[in-house]
C-alpha cells in the first residue's frame, strides 16, 4: 500500500487510522449505510487495488460469505474470505458467481484530455454492467464509480433498464470538486426480463 506524499486530509488520516489500504475506503461505507449486502453474501469488488474496499466487503459478509476481486493488479491482501483474479474487468468474463452484489471504484489512467478519459471511463462502465449481466443474480444489487459527463447521460439508458431502482450518491468523503460519483442499482433484472422491455425503473438520475 502506497499513500500519496501531500494528499493528506481528515478522510486520508481516518483511512489509516483504521487500517484501510485506500481513503476510498470510507466512500464506500457511507454508501453502504443506504444499503449493505448481509452476512453470508458472494460479492464481487471490480478494480479492487489497492483493497480498501476489499477490506470492507469481507467484514461485512463474514466468514460465511466471501469476497472475489477482480484489477490487472494484485493488491497483496490477505482476508479470509478474499479471492483475487488479475484480468482486465473489460477481458471476457470467465466462469465465476453469481454474486448477490458488484461493486466497482475502477477508473482509468487519466490523461488530461477529457474526450479521452471520459472515453475510457464509458468503456469501464459498459465493462461492468457485462459483468452483472453474466454473473448477478436476479434482483441483485450493484454500486459503480461514475463521472458527471456526456458519456453518462448515454449510459444511462442501459443502467436504468437493468435495475428497479437507481440513485445517485455523493459520500461526503468524496471531494466537493471531484466530477466522481456513485450510482446505487438495486433489483437487477435478469435478461429475460431486460429483453421483455419492462417499464422505466425509480430513478433519480436526471433526464
Amino acid at each position: 500500500m502506497s499513500w500519496k506524499s501531500g494528499s493528506e486530509d481528515k478522510y486520508y488520516r481516518r483511512a489509516r487510522r483504521e487500517g484501510y489500504r485506500s481513503r476510498s475506503a470510507l466512500k464506500l461505507q457511507e454508501i453502504l449505510r443506504i444499503k449493505k449486502p448481509k452476512q453470508g453474501d458472494r460479492v464481487l469488488d471490480l478494480g479492487c487495488s489497492p483493497g480498501g474496499w476489499s477490506q470492507v466487503l469481507s467484514s461485512i459478509v463474514g466468514p460465511k460469505g466471501s469476497v472475489t476481486g477482480v484489477d490487472i493488479v494484485d493488491p497483496r491482501i490477505k482476508l479470509y474470505n478474499f479471492n483475487f483474479l488479475r484480468r482486465d474487468i473489460r477481458d471476457q468474463v470467465p466462469e465465476v458467481g453469481p454474486f448477490s452484489w458488484i461493486f466497482c471504484d475502477a477508473a482509468p489512467k487519466f490523461t488530461g484530455i477529457k474526450d479521452v478519459d471520459m472515453a475510457r471511463a464509458q468503456e469501464l462502465w459498459q465493462a461492468c454492467l457485462n459483468w452483472c449481466d453474466k454473473t448477478l443474480t436476479e434482483d441483485g444489487n450493484l454500486v459503480m464509480k461514475v463521472f458527471q459527463s456526456r458519456e453518462l447521460d448515454e449510459i444511462k439508458p442501459e443502467v436504468e433498464r437493468r435495475f428497479n431502482h437507481v440513485k445517485f450518491v455523493k459520500p461526503k468523503a468524496s471531494r466537493k470538486e471531484s466530477p466522481e460519483i456513485y450510482l446505487l442499482c438495486e433489483g437487477f433484472r435478469t435478461s429475460s426480463k431486460i429483453n421483455a422491455g419492462s417499464s422505466s425503473p425509480a430513478s433519480n438520475l436526471m433526464p
